[in-house]
């Protein structure tokens, strides 16, 4: 018999230490020091390690964190910008011409 997976409904939920754990959005994105749609965006895009408190994915799902595994998601991932850089519209002509008065 298999030991359950850490984010089954089952899985029993230890917490390192008191305080270790983010109760919120807002708390999850203060402690990365980002906003809350990026962390938002790292935990679809990113394997960021986030549990819900119930089934599914719904829009407004009550969501929790625990900091040590953020940290160390943190040290494994590689540096992600915080929005996705958009190209800069191409420089028209009519800018570079000399003006004549």
């Amino acid at each position: 018999m298999g030991t359950p997976h850490p984010k089954s409904p089952g899985a029993p939920q230890a917490v390192p230490f008191p305080g270790e754990r983010l109760d919120s959005w807002k708390e999850i994105a203060r402690h990365l020091n980002r906003d809350v749609r990026t962390a938002q965006r790292w935990e679809e895009t990113a394997g960021l390690p986030v549990y819900r408190k119930s089934q599914g994915r719904l829009k407004g799902s009550p969501v929790y964190a625990y900091k040590s595994e953020l940290d160390a998601w943190l040290r494994q991932t590689p540096p992600l910008p915080e929005k996705e850089a958009a190209p800069r519209p191409p420089v028209s002509a009519v800018w570079r011409r000399p003006r004549v008065l």
